[in-house]
């Protein structure tokens, strides 16, 4: 049951804090119940003091030092509860003070103060009604004290109002000073009250701050004024290629092309920042923003990935363009299958001559250039879903090469395989594959000069949980200039191209969680050809489980 005299801000359980002010009362009991025994059996009471009752004098400070014991116990077990323990005491200090300042000989005799420091404590720890009672009860009990007193020990002396001033002024100041007391404690537990609110209120805030850093796909990274790493998010971690014991560590230490930006921008905040390469090249945009307009604020940078808002802008671009690509396909499709199917009609009549038959062929063969246009249109807005298998290279790029010499019969075209070492098994859905290689072949024989022999090598290695194809010709190679576009849609260097082969390839790969790319300046083993060199990096995959039958 909670006790209804405590101060309403005293919480439940009470504090450390209350249960401190109760001990310091304890504690003052102490050095009370020492000092008076001290006094009085060496004398020195006797000195300072006119003590009229000697008897109740040490009756009271020997019950004062019984208090002391018996409080002590009980604020180690904490049994009563806080409120029951400060009433408690306080009543029985206010009474042997009174009985105090009774052996004295009255409320003149100078003990009365010793109630200011118990009535002040329960102002601490009561509420207003509780302090005020008890300021009422010792004031009364001052009152009546100096009755009794002039009636036992002043007996056949005449009272007076004089009498009692002393004890009525005590009995103000207690009223005063315990309720300022109890004022102030109320204001402090209000303050230390909204303080734990707002605590808390930060505490949730820096937490809902710390998850909104943590997951977000920008980096951030805080510096200290000294430009030292404070904190980082992964997303700042994995852009610049940062470990957990970068924290603490110089900007300049653990990227140093960062920290060259960082003093220029401190230098002319409207530098205009140009994107710089990360270590694991990526193309990077650092943003720097300051915390407070003191030196010594932390600097927040800001790290996008200029890569990813590239292929999210290429991404939208495609999106849009498929739709009206599409629409557009669908439309040309309809009078495309009339004109094919006239031209056939043509063709098949006795009457034309070998002219015309030329027109008829001419019509069929450009009616499939567009047909394979307008296909190619379509997959645009098409999904590609796949169904990864697990692939073994070597035997798998046999036959499928044999498929592709079939279908191009009459081509001098020689396709190696022998850098593919056997054992090698990757994921990717075998459909795709086919396309992607017969799209990088097609590249490779449609640059190569008419007078020259296309030949391509296939080189295949294992890189930790990736398995990595490089396809290698012996054309004119591919410009720096044209590398970066070369898988954009509808860009193409040959007029009879769509520009949607490479694309479509890298697409595809992309589906099959693998990547295409162009691979420059980078030196080349010896013996490959000088040519156009591709790459797929595709995911590595366990041998599939050879079944057997048992023998009977």
């Amino acid at each position: 049951m909670p006790v209804r005299f405590l101060a309403p801000d005293v919480p439940n359980p009470p504090s450390t804090a209350d249960w401190r002010v109760l001990r310091a009362l304890t504690g003052y009991r102490w050095i009370l119940a020492v000092g008076l025994l001290v006094g009085y059996f060496g004398g020195v009471v006797d000195m300072l003091l006119q003590i009229e009752a000697p008897t109740v004098f040490l009756a009271a400070a020997v019950a004062s030092a019984v208090m002391a014991m018996a409080s002590s116990v009980a604020l180690e077990i904490r049994r009563p509860p806080l409120g029951w323990q400060a009433l408690f005491q306080t009543v029985s200090d206010i009474l042997l003070v009174t009985a105090l300042v009774y052996s004295s000989g009255g409320a003149a005799g100078g003990l009365g103060v010793l109630m200011l420091v118990p009535t002040v404590i329960a102002g601490l720890i009561l509420n207003r009604r509780a302090t005020a009672s008890l300021a009422a009860f010792a004031s009364l009990c001052l009152l009546l004290q100096e009755a009794y007193v002039g009636m036992s020990l002043h007996a056949g002396q005449e009272l007076n109002s004089g009498t009692f001033t002393p004890a009525g002024l005590l009995g103000l100041l207690l009223f005063l000073v315990s309720l300022t007391a109890n004022a102030l404690a109320v204001r402090a537990r209000r303050g230390e009250a909204l303080a734990r609110r707002v605590g808390g209120d930060l505490k949730s805030l820096a937490r809902l701050n710390e998850t909104i850093v943590q997951r977000m796909r920008a980096g951030v990274i805080v510096l200290a004024a000294d430009e030292t790493i404070q904190t980082s998010n992964p997303a700042a971690q994995h852009l610049l290629g940062l470990t957990p014991e970068a924290h603490g560590q110089p900007l300049a230490l653990v990227a140093p092309r960062l920290a060259v930006m960082l003093a220029a921008w401190r230098s002319n905040a409207n530098t205009e920042i140009e994107p710089f390469e990360s270590p694991l090249g990526r193309e990077v945009i650092p943003q720097f923003v300051r915390l407070g307009w003191s030196a010594q604020q932390p600097l927040l940078v800001m790290l996008e990935d200029a890569t990813t808002m590239v292929e999210q802008a290429q991404q939208m671009k495609l999106a849009a363009l498929g739709r009206l690509s599409a629409g557009i396909a669908h439309e040309i499709r309809n009078p495309l299958a009339a004109i094919t199917n006239a031209g056939q009609l043509l063709d098949e009549s006795p009457a034309l001559g070998d002219d015309d038959r030329d027109l008829t062929r001419m019509i069929a063969e450009h009616g499939k250039r567009i047909d394979a246009i307008v296909q190619d249109v379509l997959s645009l807005s098409t999904p590609h879903a796949s169904a990864p298998e697990t692939v073994e290279l070597q035997p798998w790029l046999e036959e499928a090469i044999q498929h592709y010499h079939a279908a191009m019969p009459g081509h001098a075209m020689t396709i190696d395989t022998r850098g593919v070492p056997g054992g090698l098994h990757a994921a990717f859905d075998p459909l795709h594959l086919r396309r992607v290689l017969t799209n990088l072949w097609d590249n490779s024989r449609s640059n190569q000069a008419a007078d020259q022999a296309t030949r391509i090598e296939l080189h295949a290695r294992a890189d930790g949980e990736r398995v990595v194809l490089d396809v290698v010709d012996n054309g004119p190679g591919i410009q720096a200039r044209v590398a970066d576009k070369l898988f954009e849609p509808f860009y193409t260097t040959r007029r009879a191209g769509t520009g949607l082969g490479l694309f479509m390839a890298r697409e595809l790969c992309r589906s099959n969680g693998a990547h295409l790319s162009v691979v420059q300046n980078e030196p080349r083993p010896e013996g490959w050809p000088g040519g156009a060199w591709l790459q797929i990096a595709m995911r590595a995959a366990e041998a599939a489980p050879v079944e057997t039958e048992a023998a009977e």
